[in-house]
């Protein structure tokens, strides 16, 4: 039925999603702790926790863009390098995925 091949599809899609997530997450860390080590001589008292930065990675992963008064031109290179790997190639390795797994459960259910 219509309503299988929906229910098979969410749960393969999930399923393969799985590596994405922990890579994605892996470079929101990477870039925290980068941004936390490259950072910490210029650290205020109100920034001087990591999870500032893991916060702000997470921010800039969903859209947000940095504080152009208080950016440095290194927060700026790491900034566009973000993005570059987060948003464009990262998104595309996910619509990629999805389009993968959407073939493959279709191909199952066109077999049966």
């Amino acid at each position: 039925s219509s309503f299988s091949i929906i229910i098979e599809m969410l749960r393969a899609s999930l399923f393969d999603m799985t590596p994405f997530l922990i890579i994605l997450w892996m470079m929101v860390v990477v870039f925290c702790l980068f941004r936390f080590v490259v950072n910490r001589n210029h650290q205020s008292k109100k920034h001087s926790a990591s999870f500032f930065y893991f916060g702000n990675s997470y921010q800039m992963m969903m859209g947000e863009n940095i504080e152009a008064g208080n950016a440095t031109d290194l927060d700026w290179v790491i900034y566009f390098m973000y993005t570059t790997l987060i948003n464009i190639i990262a998104l595309n390795l996910l619509i990629s995925i999805i389009a993968q797994t959407f073939a493959d459960v279709l191909e199952r259910f066109e077999a049966t």
